[in-house]
């Protein structure tokens, strides 16, 4: 794996491809206030932020076998939520702040 996951985050991946739930529940407990705060910045809503986390979560699990290290996991986990939080708001949505009445 690559050079920039730390001894921890290496044996996380392999728990995580092996499907370790108690993993995966360890990722959530760290990384989902975070990632909740983040998305935030990026959609209208608490609501849509809770939807983009899950998303981000689910492409987690599907993707975890394709990580390669290139990166920290923490990372390639938020790199995740940042595009997918992108493609829920969309570009007609970007500028979904409130305009002034006239």
């Amino acid at each position: 794996m690559g050079q920039l996951l730390s001894p921890h985050d290496e044996r996380l991946v392999e728990r995580l491809r092996t499907g370790d739930e108690d993993a995966f529940m360890e990722l959530i407990r760290d990384l989902n206030p975070s990632l909740l705060r983040v998305a935030r910045m990026f959609v209208p809503t608490a609501a849509v932020a809770e939807d983009v986390v899950q998303e981000t979560w689910l492409a987690v699990l599907k993707g975890i076998e394709r990580f390669e290290g290139r990166s920290s996991l923490k990372t390639w986990i938020f790199r995740i939520l940042t595009n997918t939080a992108k493609t829920v708001r969309g570009p007609k949505t970007a500028s979904w702040r409130r305009r002034p009445c006239r």
